[in-house]
């Protein structure tokens, strides 16, 4: 049977625990997990934004004028080949 006094033994004391989380091997192991997540995940994650320009001198035939601007693609071990045929079919489907 556990008594009091050795439940008390066994915790920890809450400075140590502030103490530990502020390590510099933990501050490394938090960004090499969130630089990792972001290396997996990234890949997967494409943004449309749409954006009207007005522009005072711009000539009647370009009124309704479609760009299509592809940016930030890297082909690496983490970026297959078909993420970024996706990305260009994506960006093909917006009719520029």
């Amino acid at each position: 049977m556990t008594t009091q006094l050795r439940l008390k033994q066994r915790r920890r004391p809450a400075s140590f625990v502030s103490k530990r989380s502020e390590t510099p091997l933990r501050a490394l192991a938090l960004t090499l997990s969130q630089a990792a997540r972001a290396a997996l995940t990234e890949p997967y994650l494409l943004t449309i934004e749409h954006h009207a320009i007005q522009l005072a001198k711009l000539p009647q035939t370009f009124d309704g004028f479609r760009i299509v601007h592809l940016s930030d693609i890297h082909h690496s071990p983490f970026t297959s080949s078909e993420q970024i045929e996706r990305a260009v079919e994506t960006a093909n489907r917006l009719k520029p």
